[in-house]
């Protein structure tokens, strides 16, 4: 049971982030094809660039969650585990980070188009990567309590 629920969520790491890469992929196609119009330049290709420059942090995300897969697929020691889930909690608040930086570009963009919602659609991921942050923590802590009481 424990081998088929891992090799699932292998397989589900696999097929959300092959997607992902050919969306983006033709995000970029499309937009070299139609460019924005040169008066919102300023603010929306910051955000564009914000949100690709994510992708990069998110995709190193999903090879380090199949490679804490692998880890405990094979049993391996905790040390090993603890330098992955750090990774991950760095990477993860890397991921934040460039969504947050693009907020004052999104703000701009939200006064221009009259769309108050947009702001909150791009604090979602800031929020995720926050609380996958925290359960990275508690992980963190949990396999350092493990760990001293094993000496």
């Amino acid at each position: 049971m424990r081998k088929t629920s891992i090799l699932f969520l292998k397989l589900s790491i696999l097929f959300v982030s092959v997607p992902l890469i050919l969306l983006a992929s033709y995000g970029l196609y499309s937009l070299m094809l139609n460019p924005v119009n040169p008066a919102y330049t300023w603010m929306l290709y910051p955000i564009i660039a914000g949100v690709y420059l994510s992708l990069i942090p998110l995709l190193w995300i999903f090879f380090h969650l199949y490679k804490l897969l692998g880890l405990v697929e094979e049993k391996s020691g905790s040390e090993t585990k603890n330098r992955v889930l750090r990774k991950l909690r760095k990477g993860s608040l890397f991921f934040g980070g460039l969504y947050l930086l693009t907020e004052p570009f999104v703000f701009q963009a939200a006064q221009e188009d009259d769309a108050p919602g947009l702001i909150l659609f791009f604090m979602i991921p800031v929020f995720f990567a926050l609380v996958f942050s925290a359960l990275l923590t508690l992980f963190l802590d949990k396999e350092d309590a493990a760990g001293q009481n094993r000496f």
